[in-house]
């Protein structure tokens, strides 16, 4: 969180704000990043060939095998944090790089380049200090959820003959002993089976049903002028921005074939423009086609408003 915050804090001093979805993308880049260093961290410490609480072990032996931990990560989290860092910034078009023209990709990129730093001086100057103290803690056989207990000497000497014997128990032998075996029955392979098969089929149906297309709103952040602009568009507009289509010169509104040429009502031409535009406007999957709602012929209400029998735009049986 503190390199992620830093990067927006760096950037809110230039005005330059980052949208909330791109937060939350960056949150979950960061993470994963650092959960990585911590893993490439601890690994190359157990690989080191130690054990839990040395009886045996100098202050001296300690700090060696700290350090030698130190040379060994540290090169490969430096090297990958900068190609990551430059990469992003790369696409967000940091001088001297060419820029994407993308408004919303660049503004992530550079926030994730800058936080990426951020978090690899983190892990420096905290992560490191906290791992040495870990380590101290788990050599010296202090534990996990109460580190002011120390175990017995004999205790320390028989976990260390069990793990040189390879008869030390962890989660991994839990896995081989219970998991392994249940996993392997036939029914609870058949359960497996037909349990994935319903998920991949489920997500399969309901991918169809996604609406294609990218909400536009995810460009900018909230401080935008846009983004007034589109809560009221989807506020009173649900498919977007009104069209007409306005008829030009001298028509002749007053003659009624002109008119079967334009309504919609019974007796009209079937391919009228009104009734064109309301079929297209009702189509569905039709190719090159955007026109969707309902469609509105001024001809169509002047007729029924002209007809004796007409009910629009009267009250009470009285013309407006």
């Amino acid at each position: 969180m503190m390199p992620i915050f830093s990067s927006i804090g760096v950037f809110s001093l230039f005005d330059v704000h980052a949208t909330d979805n791109a937060i939350v993308v960056l949150f979950f880049v960061i993470t994963c990043v650092g959960i990585n260093r911590i893993f490439v961290t601890i690994r190359t410490f157990q690989a080191s060939g130690h054990c839990y609480g040395s009886p045996n072990m100098s202050q001296k032996e300690m700090h060696s095998r700290i350090t030698e931990t130190m040379r060994r990560s540290i090169p490969t989290v430096l090297t990958s944090s900068l190609i990551c860092s430059t990469c992003f910034f790369l696409a967000g078009g940091v001088p001297p790089y060419v820029s994407v023209k993308m408004p919303a990709v660049e503004v992530f990129a550079r926030h994730a380049g800058l936080a990426m730093l951020f978090d690899t001086a983190f892990y420096l100057l905290l992560m490191l200090p906290l791992f040495q103290y870990d380590a101290r803690r788990e050599m010296a056989g202090r534990c996990e959820v109460w580190p002011w207990y120390r175990l017995h000497s004999r205790s320390q000497d028989e976990i260390c003959t069990m793990n040189a014997n390879g008869s030390l128990r962890s989660p991994v032998d839990w896995f081989k002993h219970a998991i392994a075996p249940l996993i392997h029955n036939k029914w609870c392979r058949a359960g497996v089976l037909g349990m994935f098969s319903f998920t991949l089929i489920g997500s399969v149906y309901c991918t169809l049903m996604l609406e294609y297309g990218f909400d536009q709103t995810m460009a900018f952040s909230k401080s935008s002028y846009l983004s007034r602009h589109f809560e009221n568009l989807n506020e009173n507009l649900n498919i977007g921005p009104p069209v007409w289509f306005v008829v030009e010169g001298d028509v002749q509104w007053h003659d009624e074939k002109v008119q079967r040429k334009f309504c919609t009502l019974a007796g009209c031409d079937e391919n009228s423009m009104g009734n064109t535009i309301r079929s297209l406007a009702f189509a569905e999957n039709y190719p090159g086609n955007f026109l969707h709602g309902d469609v509105y012929i001024w001809l169509d209400s002047f007729l029924q408003f002209m007809h004796p029998r007409g009910t629009c735009c009267k009250d009470q049986r009285q013309q407006l």
